[in-house]
């Protein structure tokens, strides 16, 4: 008897489909930016400070990780190469 499972080398042939669109690609992107500090340091912060400045401090982050990502966009379409920003500083001072 045997305890594990084969299968025939003939059954892994198969093709993947491609089944990610525009939308799940930019959560996928936005989830990678935003990380799990997001809601330690937000959760920390309430629990220490709590006041009218924790909603302007997330505001103003939000806003500058927006920026960041915009650039780093614009930078990915202008730049066609591998090595993120090593190769848009190369590219810009050479």
């Amino acid at each position: 008897m045997n305890i594990f499972r084969t299968k025939d080398v003939s059954l892994g042939r198969t093709e993947m489909h491609r089944h990610l669109k525009v939308w799940d690609l930019i959560l996928l992107g936005i989830g990678a930016m935003v990380g799990t500090g997001i809601f330690t340091i937000t959760g920390t912060a309430a629990a220490t400070l709590a006041g009218p400045s924790l909603v302007v401090s997330i505001v103003i982050s939000a806003l500058c990780v927006s920026l960041s990502a915009l650039f780093f966009a614009e930078f990915a379409s202008r730049v066609p190469a591998t090595g993120g920003a090593y190769s848009y500083l190369y590219a810009i001072f050479g």
